[in-house]
């Protein structure tokens, strides 16, 4: 009997269900297979037993290992999103095929490699482009082309800050495109919106495959299609934000840092970006954003808060708060970082108590190196949900 979706019910009628399954689990012939979200039916259990009965150590996973003899958990889709991409476009013509080829993976990794919202994503340019070719006036009046359709809503759905300073300016979308790697951590220490793209570059590199590909360069540098792309968004297919309901990024590590140490974050994100690692830097939160929700958001995806540690640390009711919220969530591993200006007998005593690395007297490859390393380690732990 193949159960699925148990995770969908309601709390009552899944906890129902899961009592009916122990009455015949001992009964011949029968074999059940459930397919669920482990974490909400624990969450299901322990409130029910903890709230409704009063038992206060009961534990939800001991429940489920009682009934469940051979857990088998799903692996990450992310690595098999290539095939994934092939399959969707097999049935579309070939033209919309060869468009997309290059391009939709890129789009997969940065849905968070999640299989329904790229399906969802297919489907929305799918209907953008058909629209289109019927609009009187289009781009050569052969409606906008569905590469840009591409570019345009995935950079709506994931980097809405991005999104923003490129289809605001002709100029910065040219400026970006003329950019190299290795002058993202030159740009993100200036200001305004071109400092926002050069901080997602230097922390993203789903976004430096987006925008850096070939796909990318023509998006920034043809302001025709790209303008007529998301005009058509503002007008006939407004996003909504159930479009992007099931995408969930994670991150190598959080990066927390003073104001006054912006200049060295910047350097070990830089250095961090290099190696391939995903990072949230905290100047993504654009103006008017929620910030608390955003920094839960992140650190809650987050394995490892690198903690950067100045002359001013203390100071920074953010950078505080980012800590609190990070101590709070047990899984999360902490790193102090010791930056230049660093007076360990005035340090916080939690400072004092890990075991950091020391960048006083500035950030070097060595010590980048040695973050490198921590952070890959925790990435290799097996998840334990």
């Amino acid at each position: 009997m193949l159960i699925d979706d148990l995770d969908r019910c309601f709390p009552d009628q899944a906890i129902r269900l899961l009592e009916s399954i122990k009455l015949v689990l001992a009964q011949p012939g029968f074999i059940f297979v459930l397919g669920v979200a482990r974490k909400v039916i624990e969450g299901y259990l322990q409130h029910r037993y903890t709230k409704q009965y009063g038992i206060a150590d009961f534990k939800g996973e001991l429940y489920l290992d009682k009934i469940v003899q051979l857990p088998f958990h799903i692996p990450p889709s992310t690595g098999r999103m290539g095939h994934f991409c092939k399959l969707l476009l097999a049935d579309q013509p070939a033209t919309v095929a060869a468009e997309l080829d290059p391009v939709l993976p890129v789009v997969a990794q940065a849905l968070g490699g999640n299989p329904r919202a790229l399906i969802r994503f297919v489907n929305n340019i799918l209907i953008d482009h058909a629209i289109s070719q019927d609009l009187a006036g289009s781009v050569e009046r052969g409606g906008i082309p569905i590469r840009f359709f591409t570019v345009t809503r995935c950079l709506e759905h994931r980097w809405p800050e991005v999104f923003d300073a490129l289809t605001t300016s002709d100029d910065v979308a040219k400026a970006v495109d003329a950019w190299t790697p290795d002058t993202y951590a030159t740009h993100a220490g200036g200001a305004g919106p071109a400092a926002t793209v050069a901080t997602q570059l230097l922390s993203d590199p789903e976004l430096r495959l987006l925008l850096k590909g070939a796909h990318g360069h023509e998006w920034l540098t043809d302001p025709v299609p790209r303008g007529a792309s998301v005009s058509f968004l503002f007008t006939q297919q407004r996003l909504s934000q159930l479009d992007t309901s099931e995408v969930s990024v994670k991150y190598d590590a959080f990066v927390s840092y003073q104001a006054d140490n912006r200049r060295e974050a910047i350097q070990i994100v830089d250095g961090l970006s290099q190696a391939g690692l995903r990072i949230f830097f905290d100047q993504h939160i654009s103006p008017g954003t929620d910030w608390q929700e955003t920094l839960n958001n992140a650190l809650s995806s987050s394995s490892v808060l690198l903690l950067c540690v100045g002359a001013r640390t203390g100071e920074s009711q953010w950078q505080t708060r980012e800590l609190d919220l990070a101590l709070d969530r047990a899984e999360t591993l902490i790193i102090p970082v010791l930056l230049p200006g660093t007076d360990l007998s005035t340090a916080p005593d939690f400072v004092r108590r890990r075991q950091g690395v020391d960048m006083r007297d500035g950030v070097s490859e060595e010590a980048v190196t040695l973050l490198i390393r921590a952070i890959e380690s925790r990435r290799r732990r097996p998840s334990s949900s």
